[in-house]
């Protein structure tokens, strides 16, 4: 399985407002949802293996994810729901 991103995303306001770091922890939980059949859910000790409560919180305030009872839920991207919803994507 893939965690395929577009190339609309790369000034997508949630991806700017993440930063670099935030795009960084988005992407590598991203690639192991993929990995692990997750389907767009990132356990807090996977998120935490990737980043620091404070990137994590970046994250989150980006629209990126939201808060669950076990972790995380990827409002944004691929691994969010199925098929990939690439439209997520336009910045418009």
């Amino acid at each position: 399985m893939a965690f395929e991103t577009h190339t609309d995303m790369v000034m997508h306001a949630a991806i700017v407002a993440a930063g670099n770091a935030g795009t960084g922890l988005w992407l590598r939980c991203g690639v192991w949802t993929a990995s692990h059949g997750e389907t767009g859910v990132v356990p807090v000790d996977v998120a935490r293996s990737f980043g620091d409560q404070g990137l994590i919180d970046e994250v989150v305030a980006a629209g990126l994810w939201s808060v669950t009872a076990d972790g995380y839920r990827m409002e944004f991207g691929p691994s969010a729901d199925w098929p990939l919803p690439i439209w997520r994507y336009s910045s418009s």
